[in-house]
């Protein structure tokens, strides 16, 4: 397999997890409503990306240590769904098993031949 090949699938969960995480982080942005204090708006934010700081810190063991992140980030999908319940499948759990899947598998493929270097 080509040197384009294996670097796609070393960088693709990398884009993609932090794809889904600026994505979340839209969901957040619903604190500043109108009449709301600036200063009450912040916390909510706050506390709206407390998930979005776990699935970085996952991310970031995943970047040097595929395996362990990639369960991490399974962890915190199977956490996702325990927490918000069935709704939350399809747009948190799902993803974030998909990352960790994405992860592993790239390592996996990487210790079982890839080419030196890539």
């Amino acid at each position: 397999m080509g040197a384009g090949w294996t670097r796609m699938i070393v960088w693709l969960p990398r884009v993609l997890g932090l794809v889904f995480v600026a994505f979340l982080s839209m969901f957040a942005l619903d604190v500043f409503a109108e009449g709301v204090p600036l200063k009450e708006a912040l916390v909510g934010l706050l506390v709206h990306l407390i998930p979005n700081f776990l699935i970085l810190i996952g991310i970031g063991i995943a970047w040097g240590r595929p395996l362990l992140g990639g369960l991490a980030l399974i962890g915190l999908g199977a956490l996702a769904l325990w927490f918000y319940g069935p709704e939350a499948v399809l747009i948190v759990a799902a993803p974030l098993a998909m990352l960790g899947v994405l992860f592993i598998a790239g390592e996996l493929f990487l210790r079982r031949g890839a080419p030196a270097g890539a």
